[in-house]
């Protein structure tokens, strides 16, 4: 924790002094290190000041759904979720996260659906969620 800490007041002296990096970069820098202190409002914050900068980048908006769903706001998590698979329709962590979000909805029949439709390439582990059983579902399975 305490390198991470180091890290942040790093990043933090280097977006006062502007140096050597591009700005977006460092943004996401400073969100990364700060999801790792698990400080999910400052993370949140520096993931969206990446995406005003670089609103395509689908790393940052992946991140920043998975911020909001570890907040527990996952209806944010799911646009953000949405907006990452648009421009990269195979980006499975986006998939898998997608997936996450309507499962804490309860939205067990949506996610199965979105597993089903093979759309987007989807974990294993979350694939097995397309051989439910009827409407059957395990809220305690693993990945969760």
């Amino acid at each position: 924790m305490k390198m991470w800490n180091n890290a942040i007041a790093y990043f933090e002296s280097v977006e006062e002094n502007g140096i050597f990096f591009a700005l977006h970069d460092l943004y996401f820098m400073l969100a990364w290190s700060y999801v790792k202190t698990k400080n999910h409002i400052e993370e949140e914050k520096y993931y969206k000041k990446t995406i005003e900068i670089f609103p395509n980048n689908v790393n940052s908006l992946n991140n920043l759904g998975y911020s909001l769903y570890l907040q527990k706001r996952y209806d944010e998590a799911l646009e953000y979720f949405k907006k990452c698979l648009e421009l990269e329709p195979n980006y499975i962590y986006a998939s898998n996260n997608y997936v996450r979000a309507l499962i804490a909805l309860g939205k067990y029949n949506d996610a199965k659906s979105f597993v089903k439709s093979e759309k987007h390439k989807v974990s294993k582990d979350i694939t097995l969620y397309a051989k439910w059983e009827g409407d059957e579902f395990d809220v305690n399975y693993s990945f969760l």
